[in-house]
């Protein structure tokens, strides 16, 4: 791995050098350095930002904008990326342009006061501006006023110790927002149900050649690589744009679908061999409208695979998390209750959380012929 060592080296020197001339004022050596360790990692988002904000800081935004929609050709989820243009944007004055961009990110940038200031003085701006935005500033700026309102009682119910149940809009600006390091940082909780539900799975089928898979949940891909050795066709769907732009950027998939899991299997194109819910079902709590569900979208002799966290007691928990968590009893019943068999339960360890970890159970249910 020469090369590879190599490229390292260089790149923690650019870095070096970068840093030695910003702390000696020479701005143009460190932001060639910086560029130059740039190309060596392209896809890194947080370099990218760092330099269009040097950039923006020396008034140079135009340049801060192509370099930031060239991230956005490789890293299109990034929420990063998206948030430092829209203030490149209107850096050059194109407010209109920052507004529209922005709108989406307001949300799942509810934490970050700069950012929702800038957009309030944006909008501000456009009305200035441009007399003909005049009839879209009230509009925009009662938007604004009501997610503020959503942030503040968001926000009173949390201090409240209120737990508040998942909603399609919370969950898609969650994982929005979570989309641009969601792998990385699973990879450091020791994540890894995909593979349990793939070896779950090869247990229970005996033809595992040209299937037929929905990836429910699919999020950013990582079930979808796992089963695709499987696969004919493979599916996914998902609350959340950014995820699937990132899942796109693995060309695994034949199909990828932005909605919700249980409307997209009320009209599923084609039936399924396998359908996979990879730590999706903690979002979705009562499983009795979707099991039917599955269970009709499935061939005979088909399966279903997926995870669940682990209820210390009862059926089903609402959790400080926000997630659900189901009991192994539940799950019994409700498949005894349609044409499944349980093939597997199995309990895992399906990540880790603070100083503890996550118990879950990993489940094969198939459809009996």
């Amino acid at each position: 791995m020469p090369e590879a060592s190599g490229a390292r080296n260089g790149y923690a020197a650019l870095f070096a050098q970068a840093q030695e001339a910003e702390d000696s004022g020479d701005f143009k050596g460190a932001l060639e350095s910086w560029c130059a360790a740039l190309e060596l990692d392209p896809e890194s988002i947080k370099l990218r930002c760092y330099i269009g904000r040097l950039f923006m800081g020396e008034g140079r935004h135009a340049e801060a904008e192509s370099l930031i929609r060239k991230g956005l050709e490789l890293r299109p989820e990034s929420i990063s990326l998206s948030r430092d243009l829209a203030e490149a944007l209107a850096g050059q004055g194109e407010y209109a342009a920052a507004i529209d961009l922005a709108r989406e990110l307001v949300w799942p940038l509810r934490k970050d006061n700069a950012f929702r200031e800038a957009y309030a003085a944006w909008l501000a701006r456009a009305g200035e501006k441009d007399a003909a935005a005049l009839s879209r500033l009230a509009e925009l700026w009662n938007e604004l006023a009501e997610m503020e309102k959503s942030i503040e009682a968001e926000r009173a119910m949390l201090r409240g110790g209120t737990v508040i149940p998942p909603d399609a809009s919370h969950l898609r600006a969650l994982f929005d927002c979570y989309a641009e390091e969601f792998d990385e940082h699973l990879v450091t909780l020791g994540y890894n149900a995909p593979d349990i539900l793939r070896d779950a799975v090869d247990r229970t089928l005996s033809n595992l050649v040209s299937l037929d898979i929905i990836d429910l949940g699919c999020g950013s891909g990582m079930s979808g690589a796992a089963f695709k050795p499987l696969a004919r066709r493979l599916a996914g769907v998902d609350l959340s744009p950014r995820m699937l732009k990132r899942a796109a950027r693995r060309k695994i998939y034949d199909q990828l679908s932005e909605g919700d899991l249980v409307e997209a299997l009320r009209t599923p194109q084609r039936l399924a061999d396998v359908i996979v819910a990879a730590d999706s079902l903690p979002y979705v709590g009562d499983l009795t409208e979707l099991l039917p569900l599955v269970a009709k979208a499935l061939r005979h002799g088909g399966c279903f695979a997926a995870t669940v966290e682990k209820a210390a007691t009862g059926d089903l928990v609402l959790q400080k998390t926000q997630r659900y968590a189901h009991g192994e009893a539940y799950i019994r019943k409700l498949a005894a209750a349609l044409p499944f068999e349980v093939a597997s339960m199995e309990e895992i360890v399906l990540r880790r959380e603070g100083k503890g970890t996550v118990a879950a159970w990993a489940f094969v249910l198939r459809k009996k012929p």
